[in-house]
């Protein structure tokens, strides 16, 4: 299997003129492009996923992005991925290879952000400042980043890769094909907890505990060790049946953890702490405000391990955002953040830790380019997927639309303290909404019946991050779409009616889960296993 390390743009530009000249196939050209993260839309034209490492942007790539935009992309926005990732759209085929070279020019780059790789690694947004933190994974992330740039290589199928520092569990390490998450033993000592063979798609796979504790110093290795096992055990596997959920389904994880031991991991850098930096420029504001600035303050912004610096989460609406956003962002970053801001896995966008006095002020800035939303980490900042208008597996499936009105409802009728919990949305069961990591997901699918083939939902509950741990919410059945709004009206209102005291959103989701009476008006859902997209398979390229 080969080496990707070094492989330069001008060979992409090599299989572009060969794909033109009809001298390779549409597989041959899709493998080279989503490589450098060029995906083929419902269109015909092109998305660009931005790949960046641990889901942080410099002020510089911020801005770098934004130019893009301008140049490339008629919509003048970028998309925020589940994976923290940037993507665009409508990238014609004929400006394809002048964009790509624009793509991966400073500090941007979209290779490796497709293909049978290691994809972009996810981490909790708020790693190295989260009050609950028992260590901060970033430097051990940052440390495989640079490994995976100097020993890049090809592998059965993608692998996807997380790190959680603390129990809890933000980064949902239970649903990758390798799961790191930060641990003391009984003696203190810091470690991992090594997880193995997690996946969502039409068939999510809880992972697997392969071992309680690794010290810290062996878990980079391990890691390595256990991808390159993955890279030897899968070859030669069937496509659909090459992800690791599935290998492991077949050989078991005992026989996997041998191979792991038995595969040897040289060179891996050692990972290095990372020391907050502040900006005093910061400290030159003041707080205060009142009405909508102290409703957006309450729900979007958080303490930190550090006095006085708070995580302000920007809520941005679907996820979307503009080149003229962009530009805000990162001259608030240069003044707030020390350069920096995070995208997060719900779609929104946070600086991790920023001055208290300076509070009053972001919420001005971000008033005027309309990213003031409050309810950020609400039901009402829910996530999806963009397939309506450009995923061929989703097939012009616009499950938000449906949402917006009775999240709206619930949320004016209830206590904000009522409104924690997640809502995910996909257009297909490739899930790259997430759904069953949801305290409620929907995913778009097709069912036969004796008119035809008509549209579905299946339904998701109980997902989420809890105290002890992350969990996968449990499949309940499909409904017809038709009926998806009358459906989640009556949820509402059921939640609102018979919410016990305190109890929030996510929690009653997953009391819902647990006692199939309590959904509203039971003919709607049709209680079964998800049906694979009912044989009409529409393959999207993830």
């Amino acid at each position: 299997m080969e080496t990707l390390k070094g492989r330069p743009l001008g060979e992409f530009h090599e299989a572009l003129r060969d794909y033109l000249d009809k001298k390779i196939s549409e597989t041959e050209f899709k493998n080279r492009r989503t490589l450098w993260g060029l995906h083929r839309s419902l269109d015909g034209s092109f998305m660009l996923r931005f790949r960046f490492g641990a889901g942080g942007l410099t002020a510089f790539q911020a801005r770098q992005v934004s130019r893009f935009i301008r140049r490339w992309v008629p919509s003048g926005r970028a998309h925020i991925t589940t994976r923290r990732n940037l993507q665009v759209y409508d990238i014609a085929l004929e400006s394809m290879g002048k964009a790509l070279e624009d793509a991966n020019w400073g500090e941007l780059s979209t290779y490796q952000a497709g293909g049978a790789v290691v994809r972009s690694l996810a981490m909790c947004e708020r790693a190295g400042y989260c009050l609950d933190q028992v260590a901060d994974p970033r430097p051990l992330s940052i440390a495989l980043e640079e490994w995976l740039e100097n020993n890049a290589m090809a592998l059965p199928r993608k692998v996807k890769v997380a790190f959680s520092g603390c129990g809890r569990d933000c980064a949902f390490t239970i649903a990758h094909d390798f799961g790191l998450v930060a641990v003391r033993n009984a003696q203190g000592e810091l470690g991992y907890r090594f997880l193995v063979g997690g996946g969502l798609g039409s068939q999510p796979h809880l992972a697997k505990e392969m071992e309680a504790f690794v010290p810290e110093k062996e878990a980079g290795p391990l890691l390595v060790a256990a991808i390159m096992a993955f890279r030897k055990l899968g070859a030669g596997r069937p496509r659909v049946k090459a992800r690791l959920k599935f290998l492991l389904d077949e050989i078991g994880v005992e026989p996997f953890r041998k191979a792991v031991y038995e595969t040897k991991a040289s060179n891996f850098p050692k990972p290095r702490p990372i020391q907050p930096e502040w900006d005093d420029a910061a400290q030159c504001c003041s707080d205060g405000g009142q009405g909508d600035f102290l409703k957006w303050k309450k729900s979007n912004v958080l303490p930190t391990l550090y006095p006085q610096r708070f995580s302000v989460n920007v809520r941005v609406a679907g996820g979307w955002v503009t080149g003229q956003q962009l530009e805000l962002l990162a001259e608030m970053a240069d003044f707030f953040s020390n350069g920096r801001f995070n995208l997060t896995s719900e779609q929104d966008i946070l600086f991790p830790a920023v001055s208290g006095a300076a509070l009053l002020s972001i919420y001005k800035r971000l008033h005027i380019v309309g990213l003031d939303g409050n309810g950020a980490g609400q039901i009402v900042d829910f996530t999806s997927c963009p397939g309506k208008d450009h995923c061929r597996g989703a097939q012009g499936y616009d499950l938000a639309s449906d949402l917006e009105g009775p999240l709206e409802e619930a949320a004016g009728k209830l206590p904000e303290e009522a409104l924690g919990g997640t809502v995910k949305v996909s257009g297909c069961l490739n899930q790259c909404g997430r759904s069953a990591l949801a305290s409620l997901g929907l995913a778009g699918d097709w069912k036969q019946d004796d008119e035809g083939p008509k549209r579905i939902v299946h339904l998701f509950l109980g997902g989420g991050v809890y105290e002890k741990g992350s969990r996968m919410a449990r499949y309940m059945g499909w409904l017809p779409l038709e009926q998806l709004g009358p459906f989640l009206r009556g949820f509402s209102k059921d939640f609102g009616e018979q919410r016990k005291e305190s109890e929030t959103f996510r929690d009653y989701c997953l009391r819902v889960s647990e006692d199939l009476s309590l959904l509203p008006e039971k003919g709607f859902v049709q209680r079964g296993k998800p049906s694979g997209q009912g044989g009409f398979q529409f393959e999207g390229e993830c």
